[in-house]
């Protein structure tokens, strides 16, 4: 973490957040950072850096900060038709059952993985958009108009015009 104040999505600086945060920007979805002090956080808000985990906090404050934060997304996260975690057991356990209340699915990405193998899921997305980035630069840039023509009309709809909007999808994330 950052010692100084800096948007949510800029304060955490861990290898599994950064590259579950550029994976996640990628799907051009809405996307909050799950927060142990301040629960559900919108990626611009300023925050003040704390030292606070979930980790190995006894299992009747997590279930009291889990009621809270239901509290909170019912009120900021917009209406969805999937949700895609990206948290750790102790983040999503007691926020699941609500979840499933909301859209018809949900998705916890690398559920069950070790941390080592997170990174190696994460860094294969990663390195999958910055290549489908690669080829979308060498076809942009090709005399072929029609392929530039198409891309600008319709980019969501072509895959190597970019990453498409993901419409009603959205990413929940912590640490």
């Amino acid at each position: 973490m950052r010692p100084e104040p800096a948007l949510a999505k800029d304060l955490y600086v861990s290898p599994w957040f950064r590259l579950a945060r550029t994976h996640i920007e990628a799907t051009g979805s809405p996307w909050f950072i799950l927060s142990a002090k301040y629960g559900p956080v919108v990626p611009d808000h300023m925050l003040a850096p704390y030292q606070q985990t979930l980790n190995k906090r006894p299992v009747v404050e997590r279930r009291e900060r889990a009621n809270r934060v239901q509290a909170q997304m019912a009120q900021a996260l917009p209406a969805a038709s999937l949700i895609v975690v990206f948290a750790v057991v102790r983040y999503r356990e007691n926020l699941i059952g609500y979840l499933r209340q909301r859209p018809p699915v949900i998705e916890v990405q690398m559920e069950g993985l070790p941390i080592g193998k997170q990174l190696q899921w994460l860094r294969a997305q990663v390195d999958r958009l910055s290549n489908r980035q690669s080829a979308l630069s060498q076809t942009l840039h090709a005399p072929d108009s029609v392929t530039r023509r198409a891309c600008h009309e319709y980019p969501q709809k072509l895959p190597l015009c970019g990453p498409a909007r993901r419409n009603g999808v959205l990413h929940l994330i912590n640490l």
